[in-house]
């Protein structure tokens, strides 16, 4: 597999968010679609992604 060397960077990093407080940016937290980004994808393997439901989203 093309990334199976490569480690999980945790929940928090599946989204950059560079615009949150957190990260260095102004933003009180991380936007909404972010936070719907992460909210999906958190436990999920590259092949469990369902691509009716990611449509649109630009990683």
């Amino acid at each position: 597999m093309a990334f199976s060397d490569v480690p999980y960077p945790g929940d928090e990093n599946i989204v950059p968010r560079s615009y949150d407080r957190r990260w260095g940016g102004s933003l009180l937290g991380p936007c909404r679609e972010c936070q719907e980004v992460v909210e999906y994808s958190v436990g999920k393997k590259s092949y469990d992604h369902d691509s009716e439901l990611i449509s649109g989203v630009a990683f």
